[in-house]
């Protein structure tokens, strides 16, 4: 089934969703409580102190900095690409808004095509199958968005936090999505990552979604949207 809906729907979704937490700021996550080395950093999150590694992507000017966390067998990066590629965009592209913000906080959004190319050196696009190796990893899908995703930076919906524990320092953060005409929506409350993995017709591929409750979800949709990119190592 695909996740999203038609742009009426969305709307009257963001409206409620609007209603509810428009107040909502964006707020520092995981501020830094010791200094960084030239291959790690320390990051406090929900008072526990985590350490994570650090990858440098030379390809922008300036260079950008990446957190990495290694999560079982697999190294992740701990945040959401924002390499300024031809045709990624970021939300408020299309308003004349807060885009830098935005990508600072979020990272880019990338189609398909360019997510499947996008990760720096030595890193690439995870499978649907790596995702699989973190979900059982960590205990399962029924509670990997509560895990996974950031302890800030979710928007409150119907009453609901959609902040999670960040238990493994994966800071998942909800991007949302865009399309190449520049409609974005739901910043603050969905988190869609591209995978690798084509589902085998009609121009489409599986993302791993996250939300305001606890769970991680399989859905797809065509590769033209533009979504979220975390890379795995090689």
């Amino acid at each position: 089934m695909k996740m999203f809906m038609n742009k009426a729907n969305i709307f009257a979704i963001l409206g409620m969703a609007f209603f509810l937490s428009c107040s909502e700021d964006l707020k520092p996550i995981d501020p830094p409580c010791t200094a960084s080395s030239n291959t790690t950093t320390h990051y406090c999150s929900e008072g526990i102190m985590k350490e994570y590694g650090l990858l440098t992507d030379n390809r922008s000017n300036p260079s950008k900095t990446y957190r990495t966390v290694v999560i079982g067998s697999q190294t992740w990066m701990a945040q959401n690409l924002n390499y300024n590629a031809s045709g990624s965009k970021c939300h408020g592209d299309n308003s004349g808004g807060d885009s830098e913000n935005k990508c600072n906080t979020y990272g880019r959004l990338y189609n398909w095509e360019a997510a499947m190319d996008i990760c720096p050196a030595g890193w690439h696009l995870p499978s649907r199958a790596e995702w699989e190796v973190m979900t059982i990893y960590i205990g399962g899908a029924a509670t990997e968005g509560k895990k996974l995703k950031a302890a800030g930076g979710w928007n409150i919906y119907d009453g609901v936090s959609g902040n999670g524990m960040d238990e493994y320092g994966f800071s998942a953060l909800p991007g949302s999505y865009g399309d190449s005409s520049g409609f974005f929506l739901l910043v603050g409350y969905y988190g869609n990552w591209w995978t690798s993995s084509e589902t085998g017709g009609y121009n489409e591929a599986f993302i791993r979604s996250m939300s305001y409750d606890e769970e991680a979800e399989w859905t797809y949709d065509d590769k033209s949207f533009l979504l979220s990119v975390r890379c795995v190592r090689n």
